[in-house]
């Protein structure tokens, strides 16, 4: 997800549904619009951990939010559940981050600020990377 050169948000791959439902969970509350207009996208949600990519449609991210520094998230498996990669992004380059809800307690994020984290999924599972103590 980046800002293109005509300062539009561009998400490679996506569909025009997945644009629309991006602008309704960004504007789709009291004042949200107004408020995108004035102060444009939080400084927390454009430097935060981010969902880089999960294997669609096999998993859907039903929540993923992040506080600038952690990432929470809820994934769903669409077809009975098993071991998936979550791929994320804007991690602090070589950090290490302690992960609830994944296979191992804790990944390192590469030279890009990326990570692969292995989850377990049966039904609902809720994900938290944070960075270690």
């Amino acid at each position: 997800m980046k800002i293109d050169d005509r300062g539009w948000l561009d998400i490679d791959g996506a569909s025009v549904s997945s644009h629309i439902a991006l602008s309704r969970a960004l504007v789709g509350r009291k004042a949200g619009w107004l408020d995108m207009i004035e102060k444009g996208m939080p400084k927390e949600w454009q430097d935060g951990p981010q969902i880089e990519s999960v294997p669609y449609p096999q998993v859907l991210v039903s929540r993923a939010v992040t506080d600038g520094r952690a990432l929470d998230a809820v994934l769903r498996s669409t077809n009975g559940g098993g071991r998936v990669a979550v791929e994320l992004s804007q991690l602090r380059p070589g950090a290490q981050y302690s992960v609830t809800g994944g296979v191992d307690p804790a990944v390192v994020a590469d030279d890009q600020g990326r990570a692969s984290v292995q989850v377990e999924l049966n039904g609902r599972s809720e994900l938290r990377v944070a960075p270690a103590a």
